[in-house]
């Protein structure tokens, strides 16, 4: 019923229907099975408040799939909108819910590429392209303003190491902007180093004890000498005053 070729252009031209008749193509489009790839094209021009019918639709399709790195490009390639817009946000929430674990490798992979380790010098040589914003990866300001969008729901995701890492590298090469923009975002990944320095101290501490109890161990030999020393006074004493009465004189040298 659908050619691959035209398919495109259907969707497209849909966009302009009745609520009933897009309602109607979504539903045969689901009906045969059409891949979701022949769909997400459309996906970054489609607008929350004139296109919820095609929102919708995408949305039911995407939560039927498992999480890759070319949906996620394909989704995150949407522009980041006022908070309205709830799209991409309730997307991520529910593949958070069922595919956490996989979401949180996709993520931290495509972020880390949007800062590869290379110079400053380097990246402001390659850098400053606006051509590819709204067709090829996203850029690193969507993949952070998503990422900050999901931050404001208490999703877990952040908690992952992979996030953590990912987050980290992004702070420490993106530009000042950003840095400043994103800076509740960045405060995540702040929360692990704090807990790394404390664990770290905790482990001098207990290094510290151990020493301090070595180095009590000679006090105690010293104090159980002193014991003993005044054990023999006293004995000392006992038989020096025995001596006297005439019954026996005992010399000891100490």
């Amino acid at each position: 019923m659908f050619r691959a070729d035209s398919f495109r252009a259907l969707l497209s031209a849909s966009l302009s229907w009745e609520t009933y008749e897009q309602y109607c193509l979504w539903q045969l489009v689901t009906a045969h099975g059409i891949p979701i790839d022949y769909v997400l094209p459309i996906l970054p021009r489609l607008e929350f408040s004139t296109n919820a019918e095609a929102l919708t639709s995408i949305l039911l399709m995407l939560k039927q799939e498992r999480p890759t790195a070319e949906l996620l490009k394909h989704l995150l390639s949407r522009e980041v909108r006022p908070p309205g817009d709830v799209f991409v946000l309730s997307t991520l929430k529910y593949w958070c819910r069922e595919h956490e674990e996989k979401l949180g490798e996709l993520i931290s992979a495509l972020l880390s590429s949007r800062y590869p380790n290379t110079s400053p010098n380097k990246r402001k040589r390659g850098g400053g392209g606006k051509g590819n914003a709204t067709s090829g990866p996203p850029t690193a300001d969507q993949v952070l303003g998503h990422l900050d969008q999901l931050r404001q729901s208490s999703c877990r995701l952040y908690g992952l190491d992979s996030i953590q890492r990912a987050l980290q590298q992004a702070q420490a090469s993106c530009s000042d902007s950003q840095r400043k923009r994103f800076g509740d975002l960045f405060a995540l990944a702040e929360v692990d180093e704090v807990e790394t320095t404390s664990k770290k101290r905790g482990v001098v501490g207990r290094k510290g004890k151990g020493a301090g109890a070595k180095s009590r161990a000679p006090a105690r030999e010293v104090s159980d000498t002193s014991e003993e020393s005044s054990e023999l006074a006293n004995a000392l004493v006992v038989l020096s005053s025995t001596a006297e009465d005439g019954e026996i004189e005992v010399r000891i040298s100490v």
